[in-house]
């Protein structure tokens, strides 16, 4: 779904704000998420910077699909960690920033390869 919006910001913010509603706290949700190839577009939504909304839902589905241990490596993998330490940047006011320091505290969970990459 996310792969087909990339011309329309409001279609990809809708399909990631999706996502994250899907992944919170139900890990069928998460696994059919990472087997459906959903990691990839969630962290090239994260190059959109602090001001796209897009990349502010895509950190929160990142963060509660980091949440399943299943699906840690895969974002690591994908390169998610950079993305989600520039939105950091933002400051703590900042909900993108927020969203992204809690994807790195669930990816960094009982994970050594991920708190290393952190």
């Amino acid at each position: 779904a996310l792969e087909s919006t990339r011309g329309g910001q409001d279609a990809a913010q809708q399909a990631a704000g999706t996502l994250w509603n899907l992944a919170a706290n139900n890990t069928a949700n998460q696994d059919a998420i990472r087997e459906a190839g959903g990691i990839g577009p969630l962290v090239e939504l994260l190059c959109q910077g602090v001001a796209s909304g897009a990349s502010q839902k895509a950190a929160g589905a990142l963060a509660n699909l980091a949440a399943g241990q299943r699906n840690q490596d895969a974002i690591r993998e994908a390169g998610a960690v950079p993305h989600l330490v520039s939105l950091l940047h933002a400051g703590e006011a900042s909900e993108a920033a927020q969203q992204a320091a809690g994807a790195l505290r669930n990816l960094a969970a009982n994970n050594t390869a991920n708190k290393n990459a952190v």
